[in-house]
């Protein structure tokens, strides 16, 4: 499914308003408290976040409020809404890493979708695949669920050190 869209990802960027030199992180989830979307909202304001997008792909009922953040704190982020599973190859493709930092999630989908398209990771402990799945500093990097300074650093991190992202 990667390679329908490689040659797309400047046109893709473009159509949804992002710059093409942005780092490009993943969210691609229900948009619920257990997901912990302002977590990645809250570590973005602790970093230098001028050349990084979020992309959000999915809905729910924490969407105002990451909308509101995202506004408030002048974040640069694109909300896809909910998106059909065939859709979602093209928003895998054009990003550089994937969060999923939930306080529940047996075995996220989301996480095994992104490596499948060989995005570093970003995961919260919680999820039981988490140390099974990610080895830190190789192809991405294991936080505590809520420990937003953390993820702060390994986003900061990613963003100064983009070679690394290529695993």
């Amino acid at each position: 499914e990667r390679e329908k869209y490689i040659d797309s990802i400047s046109n893709i960027k473009k159509e949804l308003g992002i710059d093409l030199d942005d780092m490009i992180i993943l969210f691609s989830a229900r948009f619920t408290k257990r997901k912990r979307p302002l977590d990645l909202l809250e570590a973005l304001t602790q970093i230098d976040n001028s050349n990084i997008t979020i992309l959000f792909v999915g809905d729910g009922l924490e969407r105002n409020n990451m909308e509101a953040f995202v506004k408030e704190h002048n974040l640069k982020a694109v909300f896809t809404g909910f998106q059909n599973q065939t859709q979602l190859p093209k928003y895998y493709t054009i990003s550089d890493i994937d969060v999923v930092i939930s306080d529940y999630d047996p075995s996220p989908k989301a996480m095994n979708e992104a490596m499948n398209f060989i995005l570093p990771i970003i995961v919260s402990d919680a999820p039981g695949t988490a140390y099974d799945l990610v080895k830190n500093g190789e192809n991405g990097f294991v936080v505590k669920v809520g420990d937003i300074d953390t993820i702060a650093k390994k986003i900061d991190y990613l963003n100064k050190n983009r070679e690394e992202m290529k695993i």
